[in-house]
């Protein structure tokens, strides 16, 4: 996927390494994985990324459904949460993030795939 940068946001190193070994397979440039919404914060407005995968609970003091919301006022509205918890209150939260995907974990390559072809999708039609 030439010109499209992404972004991981997650807090197990293992998960993220292997995220962004997947998604280099797959041809899309990805940045350094982060593990807080703050550094989540200070990347995005360096980097620009095209779409972020952001775990729902991060090391530090936001959460990633409130680390999405500032960089949404930021400009940055494709978002792909991932989470371990089916909990209905967080995928609720999830929900309400206009711009967003929620896919629960484990999360292989296929189904991250998947996502990303849909979230740039959707958000042509919402950047539109």
């Amino acid at each position: 996927m030439p010109n499209l940068k992404v972004m991981i946001v997650e807090d197990e190193i293992l998960t993220a390494m292997s995220l962004q070994k997947a998604l280099e397979m797959q041809g899309y440039e990805v940045l350094e994985p982060v593990d807080t919404g703050e550094e989540a914060i200070k990347l995005a407005k360096r980097e620009r990324p095209s779409v972020v995968i952001m775990d729902v609970l991060l090391n530090g003091r936001m959460d990633g459904i409130e680390t999405a919301r500032v960089l949404q006022t930021g400009g940055f509205t494709r978002i792909i949460f991932m989470t371990g918890y089916q909990d209905n209150e967080i995928l609720e939260r999830t929900k309400r993030v206009k711009s967003s995907l929620c896919l629960v974990k484990p999360v292989g390559p296929d189904d991250l795939g998947k996502a990303l072809d849909q979230i740039l999708d959707k958000g042509k039609a919402v950047d539109s």
